[in-house]
């Protein structure tokens, strides 16, 4: 057994037994308060979370109830501001009517002032101005009175205006749709006669037309043609389309020619009383092996100078008249659908070398001009006539029956032609049609018209303002007829072979006066149709 003398070493082993057991009791609780600490966290960060998707979903939905709040005060306000005008309107209604009764305020006002001045004299003159004042009250009243009932006689004479007009208006509505009725009969009625007087009777205006081929034409249904072959009077009719291959009835050849105008005779069948057939011709007065007699001239066509194809052809523009260019497909010598031309459907000029426009409703030439005077013309190959007074350009086009284009013609005609280009090797290509451009694209508009931009300027139907202030002849010699003081210019349209990418159907000169002429400088006709009515 052993004994400690010196208890003090026992206390101090109890003491530091003691401390090791309340440090470990102090860690345990630390410990303890850590991992309380981290799963509250952990609490906190879910509940964090949940209460950020809370919040989300609560402000969405918010967001939507304040739009549909905001909807239905923009519908409130619209519907208040519609109120609000006719408020607006009713208002003016009123003031109108107090308008009628402003004659009585204002004799109203006038009494008020009498008044006012009696009453300074109230003193002195109290029952003079008393009995005044009696008086001129009933005539303010009476004045008052009357001027109400002009008021109400006022409205009332509106009133009676109002119903005669609305009595009236139904009456004149119906007598100008009348006017216009009578104004489309009559001109249905003349054109009539104009029909009847050559022999045609067809719904529409162009009884000869293209038919389902490039070398075909047809005479639509329901035509009847009455003419003479010599002394027989005959008559062509029929109740379908009757079409034809122009090639096959060639009066001599087996084949059509390049940019050439051919002529469509009906002739009788030498076997039958009725029947007829149709012969193809270059001439114009009557085909080969034929007399004037045996045949009748009923129209023509004119054939395309150079093919188009979808490799060739001009590009289109935005907006154009077509999604593709009308002239592809069509071939060398192919017949042009919108040159095709019969009795009733042509130009006051001669037709050769002519395209219908049906937005202008106009004949236009195809080609350039060539020739002068008399001798104007519109064919393929021809050399162009420039260098040349616009003035002398529009006296050799009135020889033909034709006119200048104007500005409207020729940003019509010229669509679907190349732009932005000229003619290929940017040059003077001297003869008419069949050209190509600098992109090698054929020269060819929409409506089959050649050279009309980056060839020659042409002159147009425009006269702008005074060049100069001096007289100034037109032409020379036996071609003068007169001067003109202060020399207006004129408007060129289409570019010529050195404008490059500024030609095109909308481009335009403006610099050249009525006298002058240059190398570049061209023109080309347009005529008005003879008939006027359905084209189909």
């Amino acid at each position: 057994m052993v004994v400690f003398s010196d208890t003090s070493i026992l206390d101090k082993k109890a003491q530091n037994l003691a401390q090791e057991q309340v440090i470990d009791a102090i860690q345990e609780v630390y410990d303890n308060n850590i991992k309380f600490n981290i799963d509250t966290l952990n609490i906190l960060e879910v509940n964090k979370e949940e209460l950020e998707q809370t919040i989300a979903d609560n402000k969405q939905e918010l967001e939507d109830v304040i739009q549909d709040f905001e909807d239905e005060v923009n519908e409130t306000i619209d519907t208040v501001r519609e109120a609000a005008e006719k408020v607006n309107e009713l208002e003016q209604a009123v003031e109108e009517a107090k308008t009628a009764a402003q004659t009585a305020t204002n004799k109203a006002d006038e009494t008020s002032q009498t008044l006012d001045d009696a009453v300074t004299e109230m003193d002195n003159r109290i029952t003079a101005a008393t009995t005044s004042m009696n008086q001129k009250l009933a005539n303010a009243q009476q004045a008052a009175e009357d001027a109400t009932e002009q008021a109400e006689l006022a409205a009332d004479k509106v009133d009676e205006a109002e119903a005669v007009i609305a009595a009236v208006t139904p009456t004149l509505t119906q007598e100008i749709a009348d006017r216009i009725a009578d104004t489309n009969r009559l001109q249905e009625q003349i054109n009539y006669l104009q029909l009847k007087a050559t022999g045609v009777f067809s719904e529409y205006l162009n009884f000869l037309r293209a038919g389902s081929t490039h070398t075909a034409l047809k005479i639509g249904e329901n035509v009847s043609l009455k003419f003479k072959l010599g002394t027989e009077e005959c008559l062509y009719s029929n109740s379908a389309d009757d079409e034809f291959d122009v090639i096959s009835k060639l009066d001599t050849g087996d084949s059509l020619a390049a940019g050439k105008d051919y002529f469509v005779y009906l002739k009788k069948l030498a076997a039958s009383a009725t029947g007829f057939d149709f012969v193809v011709s270059r001439n114009a007065t009557y085909p080969d092996n034929h007399t004037a007699d045996e045949v009748y001239q009923i129209g023509g066509f004119h054939t395309l100078c150079l093919g188009v194809t979808a490799a060739n052809a001009p590009a289109l523009k935005t907006g154009s008249f077509w999604s593709t260019h009308p002239a592809i497909g069509y071939n060398t010598a192919d017949i042009i659908p919108n040159s095709v031309w019969c009795l009733t459907h042509r130009p006051i000029s001669s037709p050769a070398g002519m395209v219908y426009v049906d937005r202008r409703g106009k004949w236009f030439d195809i080609y350039l001009q060539s020739g002068t005077f008399s001798g104007t013309a519109s064919v393929f190959q021809g050399t162009t006539t420039d260098t040349r007074q616009p003035i002398l350009h529009q006296f050799d086009l009135l020889c033909v029956f034709k006119e200048m284009m104007d500005d409207s013609d020729f940003m019509v005609a010229a669509e679907g032609s190349n732009q932005q280009t000229a003619i290929q090797g940017a040059a003077d290509a001297v003869t008419t049609g069949g050209h190509y451009d600098t992109a090698g694209k054929r020269m060819c508009s929409g409506y089959f018209l050649e050279d009309c931009c980056g060839f020659l300027w042409q002159w147009l139907n425009e006269i702008g303002f005074n060049g100069n202030t001096n007289w100034t002849s037109y032409g020379s010699g036996a071609e003068e007829r007169g001067q003109t003081y202060g020399m207006p210019y004129v408007l060129l349209a289409g570019g010529d072979w050195t404008n490059s990418s500024y030609c095109g159907s909308w481009s335009r000169l403006c610099v050249g006066p009525r006298s002058y002429v240059g190398a570049a400088y061209g023109c080309r006709g347009v005529s008005r149709s003879l008939f006027i009515g359905k084209v189909a």
